[in-house]
């Protein structure tokens, strides 16, 4: 079975085994050896040491199981020690319980990493011996072990305060250096940005210009814009006005077309009545050869007849010429009509082309103030 110390198993605190003769300077870790350990003048030894000799010169933060052990003036233990042979000189100490074993038991006891865990003897009659209380016991044994850790930090610092203020002053140097040189490479840095600067507020001043140039140009070319949207709309004006001519124009042809056949209806009828009356008259003549004076009545109603047939054959040659004229103006019409279409696809086609120059002004012009906005921005 496994023995402790203090809750702490031996086995674990020598697990980390770590064979040394002498120690003259500062070591944290557990020291176990077969031959003898020296801790030197001034030397701090942080750990547990097990070997058959132990000689102690320095400082010892830690228990120490050996068959013989000596504190020579100046050393110090602060721990518990287990041994067979003790020598304490003037001027050591040693901080912690002191418990002798036989010689021949330290084989056994280092073999085993245990401790000797002593008995009070019996003593006769009701007489007991006074054990001094563990609670006390414990602190007494934690106040000297933070006493020792203290020592051993102290002998720590003092040995590494020149290394490392040394360290620090070195490194105190470089890194003068380095900023002198970090320094020399901002002014560098920034005369470059100064000059950069400058040439930033110059190219600035143009891209202003030019930004002012290009919003004039944007500007007329709006001017010309609104003109040609006004002259579209005239001609879209124009193009409404002569539909509704061409409207006007055709009823007129449609109600003279129709006026001119009520008097060819008229003149067929009168011709027909003509033609009746020529044949009733020669009728007439062929059987009434006694009736001149109704012949008479005839012929005059002949005349008449041919005088009205000759004034509907005016009327009718003066509708012609009125027909004849109507199609002409209507040919007039419809001409001007076609010419009034082409001008309008003329019109239509014109400002589609306007409308894409004028996208791809616009276009163009947006993407110049883009890439002036994205240049500005990027100063």
């Amino acid at each position: 079975m496994e023995e402790t110390v203090q809750g702490r198993s031996l086995r674990n605190i020598f697990s980390r085994q770590k064979a040394a003769l002498q120690i003259n300077a500062y070591q944290v870790g557990d020291v176990y050896s077969t031959q003898v350990v020296e801790i030197g003048l001034g030397a701090t030894l942080v750990g547990h040491i097990v070997a058959p000799v132990v000689h102690v010169y320095g400082l010892v933060y830690g228990s120490v199981l050996a068959q013989e052990t000596a504190v020579y003036p100046g050393g110090q233990i602060w721990g518990d020690v287990y041994t067979a042979k003790l020598n304490i000189e003037p001027d050591a100490s040693i901080h912690g319980w002191i418990s002798t074993i036989e010689a021949a038991s330290y084989t056994e006891y280092a073999q085993n990493l245990s401790l000797p865990q002593p008995v009070p003897p019996e003593l006769p009659g009701d007489e007991q011996i006074i054990a001094p209380d563990a609670s006390e016991v414990e602190q007494k044994k934690i106040l000297q072990q933070s006493a020792a850790l203290a020592l051993a930090a102290r002998a720590e610092l003092e040995e590494s305060f020149d290394k490392r203020l040394n360290e620090m002053v070195g490194k105190v140097i470089a890194r003068n250096k380095i900023l002198t040189g970090e320094l020399e490479t901002a002014v560098s840095e920034l005369t470059a940005l100064q000059t950069a600067y400058q040439t930033n507020q110059t190219d600035l001043a143009t891209r202003i210009s030019q930004q002012e140039q290009l919003n004039q140009e944007i500007q007329i070319a709006r001017t010309l814009l609104a003109e040609r949207d006004a002259t579209i709309m005239t001609l879209q004006n124009n193009v409404k006005a002569g539909q509704l001519k061409i409207e006007t124009l055709s009823q007129q042809r449609q109600t003279s077309e129709n006026t001119l056949k009520s008097k060819q209806a008229a003149y067929t009828a009168l011709l027909a009545r003509h033609e009746s009356l020529e044949t009733a008259l020669q009728a007439s003549l062929e059987h009434t050869s006694d009736l001149e004076e109704s012949l008479l009545r005839w012929q005059e109603l002949a005349e008449y007849s041919e005088a009205r047939a000759k004034e509907l054959e005016e009327n009718q040659n003066a509708l012609q010429i009125k027909l004849e004229v109507a199609q002409a103006a209507y040919a007039k019409i419809e001409e001007n009509q076609f010419q009034l279409k082409d001008d309008l696809k003329t019109a239509q086609t014109t400002i589609k082309k306007q409308a894409s120059v004028i996208k791809q002004l616009k276009d163009v012009t947006s993407q110049k103030i883009n890439d002036l906005q994205k240049q500005l921005a990027n100063k």
